[in-house]
């Protein structure tokens, strides 16, 4: 006769199996969270640029993929801005990371660049491409608190385009603008 196991009678002994799987088992919900931010995120979130990378741990949760991915939706808008930068490619592996795209850049053409917010570094190490027009495509399905690029500044490596190619971006940017002033008047206009 062997003593029940932990789970009631019916339940097998957990082995090394089971128990590296209940590990990796997502935890459910603690009674009461309905996923609002903590009160004291806004003070964590204005410490240092260094101490934001130890956030999730301050909330109280693991420092994995999976303990970040809990949170990421929470934090957005709130650890940083996307950053821009241009670049050509150097050979045609990238892809575009438009959701209408999805196609090869070309070895030698123009493309940007986004880098998303991280809670462990910052600024995220991996850079999204797209091609030109697909980055400002791409805009109009952004949240308002997104950061978009709203002027040239805003996209760092601008300057060593060639000309006709800045000429092209300063206009996607003024297009872009005009758009995101039109719906913003759409969306503030009173009932």
């Amino acid at each position: 006769n062997r003593p029940p196991a932990p789970g009631g009678d019916d339940a097998a002994p957990a082995g090394p199996a089971q128990e590296a799987r209940a590990a990796r088992a997502p935890k459910r919900p603690r009674e009461g969270d309905d996923g609002a931010l903590p009160p004291d995120l806004e003070s964590l979130l204005a410490a240092a640029p260094e101490r934001k990378a130890n956030v999730c741990a301050r909330l109280g949760l693991e420092a994995t993929q999976q303990g970040l991915g809990r949170i990421g939706g929470r934090l957005a808008g709130h650890i940083g801005e996307n950053k821009y930068v241009a670049g050509r490619a150097q050979d045609g592996r990238s892809k575009c990371h438009s959701a209408t795209c999805r196609r090869n850049i070309e070895a030698g053409e123009w493309r940007i660049g986004k880098r998303p917010p991280s809670v462990r570094h910052g600024t995220s190490p991996k850079t999204k491409w797209y091609h030109i027009d697909c980055v400002f495509a791409s805009f109009q399905r952004t949240c308002k608190k997104s950061k978009t690029i709203t002027d040239v500044a805003d996209l760092e490596g601008f300057e060593i385009m060639e000309p006709a190619d800045q000429t092209r971006v300063r206009g996607l940017v003024a297009r872009h603008n005009a758009e995101r002033a039109t719906r913003n008047r759409v969306f503030n206009r009173p009932p």
